[in-house]
Order: C-alpha cells, then structure tokens, then sequence
C-alpha cells in the first residue's frame, strides 16, 4: 500500500475540503464573493427556470413560495456577498 494514499476517501474529501475553507479565510472579500458568485448564479438560473416550467405555472401556491421565499433569499444573499442583489 501506497504511504501517500488516503486511508479513509471519506477523511481525506473532508480534509480537502477543510483545507479550501482554511485557504479561502485570509481571502480578501473579493476572493469569497468570487467563491459563492457561482453558487447564487446558479441557484437564480434554476429559480428562474423552474418558474417557466407548465407544472409550477399550475400551481400558483408553489409557484408564490419560488418566486417570493426562494428567490428573496437569493437576493438577500447577493446583496450580503456582493452589496446588490
């Protein structure tokens, strides 16, 4: 067995992933807007695109909860990040 190889795959995803955090924290707030900028795009194109679907256009209460709850928190979040929504 490799010395260099994870033991445990599951540790070592973790470790990796507490490493980026550990990296990302002296970040300017640049460097952190740059890391969520991503995420919240994404989530507003999917909010966005489920809103067209014909199902949620059906259903007008669920519907309500994307466009006012979802999206209000996306924005909130951007504003948070990026100081406009």
């Amino acid at each position: 067995m490799r010395r260099d190889a994870p033991i445990w795959p599951a540790c070592a995803k973790q470790s990796a992933e507490e490493d980026h955090i550990i990296r990302m924290g002296p970040c300017s707030p640049r460097g952190a807007a740059h890391e969520l900028g991503t995420p919240l795009a994404t989530l507003s194109v999917i909010l966005n695109d489920w809103q067209h679907m014909p199902a949620l256009k059906e259903t007008p209460e669920l519907s309500q909860e994307i466009t006012e709850d979802a999206e209000l928190q996306v924005d909130r979040c951007k504003t948070i990040v990026f100081g406009y929504p």
